[in-house]
């Protein structure tokens, strides 16, 4: 049981890789968006306006293990087979010590580190499904000049490097669309194999304003990644 439980505190942190997207994407992104991008951003101040979204509004809400966001316009009821992190969790999932957590929180870690974890709720069973929310402020510049597509361009290649930095090997990664809570989004299909076990995760990318959210899904398999993300729906 111990080495099962260790096992999948592992996955569970692998599938966090998804909640690091800014450090794997951070120099992608500052070598593809050239100076343009700025002038861009100085010539749209109704994009500029819309970007000005607070780090608190840009959170959602966690209530009788519901999830809901505003600014995403989606929503998840995770019922009673599945248990939806509190905010201190998740920190301390992110690495901070329970003292910290107070000063910490996931408010101020977007505004202050660019990138937070919205959302982490996980299957009460043992299959290791679980589901994150990671939200990114991109900025000003590059809120206007990327785009979810590019985004996932970016991502892909240094997700497969950080992959392989944990011990996954036989990782492919397909980009395409997917259909998410009633709409089609960009999306990145990963699949790799560690400890003799196969992984899947599948990440739904949203743009909202400046912020970009990753919403990945991670099951040992296939079959429930659908499951898992077909528990968003649009909200009302």
């Amino acid at each position: 049981m111990k080495k099962w439980i260790a096992l999948l505190l592992a996955l569970v942190l692998l599938s966090m890789t998804a909640c690091g997207a800014q450090a794997a994407t951070e120099t992608a992104v500052e070598s593809a968006v050239e100076a343009p991008a700025a002038e861009e951003a100085a010539e749209a101040p109704a994009a500029q306006e819309e970007a000005e979204v607070s780090a608190e509004d840009a959170l959602g809400t966690k209530v009788d293990n519901v999830y809901a966001s505003g600014m995403l316009g989606i929503r998840a009821d995770f019922g009673d087979d599945w248990t939806i992190l509190s905010d201190e969790e998740v920190a301390q999932v992110m690495g901070y010590t329970a003292d910290s957590i107070s000063d910490k929180d996931l408010a101020e870690l977007l505004r202050n580190s660019g990138s937070t974890c919205d959302l982490y709720a996980m299957a009460n069973d043992q299959s290791g499904d679980n589901v994150n929310i990671q939200l990114e402020d991109l900025g000003i510049i590059y809120g206007i000049a990327l785009n979810e597509q590019k985004y996932a361009e970016l991502a892909a290649p240094q997700l497969e490097k950080a992959f392989g930095q944990m011990g996954v090997s036989n990782i492919k990664i397909e980009t395409g669309t997917y259909s998410f809570a009633g709409k089609d989004r960009v999306s990145l299909q990963i699949t790799g194999e560690t400890n003799g076990m196969t992984i899947y995760e599948r990440m739904v990318l949203i743009k909202s304003g400046k912020y970009m959210a990753t919403i990945t899904a991670f099951s040992l398999q296939e079959s429930s990644i659908d499951t898992v993300l077909n528990r968003f729906e649009a909200a009302a």
